[in-house]
């Protein structure tokens, strides 16, 4: 059978012929004029889309499309919105649980209330180490004594410990934070040099001194095995009096004889004449606007140190 030419527009719309039996055009699904069959085209692009428009074909087509997407995403809508409420109830009747049995609170107060323990806690701990050594501060500071640096041997404070030494000796009430003071300090063979200046010093102060004379000035840092000088370098201040100064260097010497004494060595807190005599000062590096404070020498115990007498309270407290 030979196939017809495409249909003008107002045969495309004709009803087919149920008799067509060319199966070539999809049967009845074609468009039939007359006794000739072909398939229904596509719609032609044209400058009018009414044609377009008026084909029940796609409309039917294009209806049964939107259709099937809509529905689609109804589903899919209505599935996601079953999730969400599903998952709401879930939420719902779990914080209803939660605060019927009081396990919701617990949730949300139990960080809070952990971290109230834990300071609670380390508050205690930290209390009972500050009261622990309180008595033993106060039993190193009632048997702290001064012993004679002919009683002391080595080996003296290390490295390390002298290093804590200064530190807490450092650690003083300072008016103004102005650290009026300084340590030089004398061990190993920096004590043989330093008793050569003494006796220098002595032998131009005293040119009748004897060989035994300048031999004791020449020991005099050689019994401890270690000596600090503390300089008090005190100096004019707008606000702060000199005399304060001094009292702070004064203090550093106290702190660090009981540092000496926590540490488990005696010391001996000295000044005597090479504190002021100028050429020794000089010798030692002390400036012309500084003073010594004190020698503290530092050592091993030989002996027993007996306690001196000490003042009645009755005879220097007054009570205003």
């Amino acid at each position: 059978m030979r196939r017809a030419s495409a249909p003008n527009t107002a045969d495309r719309f004709k009803t087919p012929d149920p008799s067509c039996t060319d199966t070539e055009g999809g049967g009845a699904g074609g468009c039939c004029v007359g006794s000739n069959w072909s398939p229904a085209p596509p719609p032609r692009k044209s400058n009018c889309d009414c044609a377009r428009a008026e084909n029940p074909l796609l409309q039917i087509r294009n209806a049964a499309t939107t259709s099937a997407a809509i529905v689609a995403r109804a589903s899919s809508v209505t599935g996601e919105r079953a999730g969400v409420r599903s998952s709401f109830i879930s939420w719902a009747s779990r914080i209803c649980a939660d605060r019927s049995t009081g396990a919701h609170a617990e949730r949300r107060f139990a960080p809070a209330r952990n971290r109230y323990k834990s300071k609670v806690a380390k508050g205690k701990k930290r209390m009972n180490e500050q009261q622990a050594p309180h008595a033993q501060t106060i039993e190193l500071l009632s048997r702290r004594r001064s012993a004679p640096p002919l009683t002391m041997t080595g080996p003296g404070p290390d490295a390390g410990q002298i290093e804590t030494l200064l530190t807490i000796a450092a650690r003083t009430p300072d008016h103004g934070k102005l650290a009026p003071w300084r340590f030089i300090v004398f061990e190993g063979q920096a004590r043989a040099r330093a008793g050569e200046i003494f006796a220098r010093a002595f032998a131009a102060k005293h040119p009748e001194a004897g060989a035994e004379q300048l031999e004791v000035e020449r020991r005099r840092f050689m019994h401890a095995p270690l000596v600090i000088a503390v300089v008090s370098t005190a100096r004019e201040h707008v606000k702060i009096p000199q005399w304060e100064q001094a009292l702070s260097a004064g203090a550093v010497c106290m702190n660090l004889t009981v540092a000496v004494a926590a540490m488990g060595y005696v010391s001996a807190w000295l000044t005597q004449w090479i504190s002021y005599d100028a050429q020794v000062l000089d010798a030692l590096g002390v400036h012309a606007d500084e003073k010594v404070a004190g020698y503290i020498h530092i050592g091993r115990p030989t002996t027993t140190i007996e306690d001196r007498p000490r003042p009645a309270l009755a005879d220097i407290v007054t009570r205003f």
